[in-house]
């Protein structure tokens, strides 16, 4: 797989692996072969160093694709599914979700998209 990674911060530069393989899939989790991303600003602002992350990583949380498998327990889309990848994910339950009808400000989401995702490059794990 390919993957364009952050190895340095701050950078101007991602450079392209063809060598990436992801980790297996924890429970409640979807991977999805991305079609289309965009590259935003708040991508520009990791790069640069004023949002801090822990490097190497693969950035990007606006996309489109397909799912190609699902972790146990997930039910709401199944392999083949057409999805979308939204900046913060709602959680569903918190009181933005529900009591207000206002998802985009879920900190459950935000906290869950803080955490590093492991991948493989050749036979070294990263994340």
């Amino acid at each position: 797989m390919f993957a364009a990674i952050l190895e340095n911060m701050p950078s101007d530069e991602l450079v392209i692996h063809d060598d990436v393989t992801l980790r297996d899939l924890a429970p409640g989790e979807v991977q999805v072969k991305i079609a289309h991303s965009g590259v935003c600003h708040s991508d520009l602002s990791v790069m640069n160093g004023t949002i801090p992350q822990q490097v190497p990583c693969v950035l990007g949380h606006e996309g489109a694709g397909v799912v190609t498998d699902v972790g146990d327990g997930v039910t709401h889309v199944v392999p083949g599914d057409h999805v979308i990848i939204a900046f913060s994910p709602p959680c569903g339950v918190c009181h933005f979700c529900t009591g207000r009808n206002q998802p985009n400000l879920c900190m459950t989401g935000m906290i869950a998209m803080a955490t590093s995702q492991q991948f493989r490059r050749g036979d070294t794990v990263v994340g």
